[in-house]
C-alpha cells in the first residue's frame, strides 16, 4: 500500500514537472482503511481518488474510484471518470471508445472496450502477477 501511494506521488509530481504547473490545492489522506488525494493545478489539471479496502467473504479487496481533467490546448474540457475493483478497470469520458454490446442485467452504458485484468490491478498494489 506505501508503494503505491508513493508511485502516485512520484507521478503527480513528475507530471507537475513537465508542465510546469503550481499546485494550487493538495489534499492527501491515508489510513488502515484506504486513502484518499485531490490535486488541483494552475493549468486547471484536477484529480481525485479515493481507494478502500474491504473485507469480502475473508478476502480484502481494493475497490478505488476518481476522476481527471484537463484542458486541451484548444481550451476544451476533457473528463473521465473511473471505477478499479474486483470486476477491473472501468473508465467513462467523452474520449474513451465504448463496444456495442451491453453487459448482461446492466443498466448503465457499456464498460469501455479496454479493461485491466484484476491480476494486473492487485500487481500495482504489489500483490504481483503470479
Amino acid at each position: 500500500m506505501k508503494l503505491f501511494v508513493i508511485f502516485i506521488l512520484l507521478t503527480l509530481f513528475f507530471v507537475i514537472d513537465c508542465y510546469g504547473d503550481e499546485i494550487l490545492e493538495y489534499q492527501r489522506n491515508q489510513n488502515e482503511h484506504g486513502y484518499h488525494f485531490k490535486y488541483i493545478t494552475s493549468s486547471r489539471q484536477e484529480r481525485e481518488e479515493t481507494g478502500v479496502i474491504e473485507n469480502v467473504g475473508g478476502q480484502f479487496i481494493m475497490r478505488i474510484k476518481g476522476y481527471f481533467s484537463y484542458f486541451n490546448l484548444d481550451g476544451d474540457l476533457y473528463e473521465v471518470s473511473y471505477t478499479a475493483d474486483e470486476g477491473g478497470y472501468r473508465s467513462e469520458g467523452h474520449l474513451i471508445p465504448y463496444s456495442d454490446e451491453k453487459q448482461s442485467g446492466e443498466s448503465h452504458p457499456p464498460f469501455p472496450t479496454l479493461r485491466i485484468s484484476p491480476a494486473a490491478l492487485a500487481s500495482l498494489a504489489g500483490g504481483g502477477l503470479g
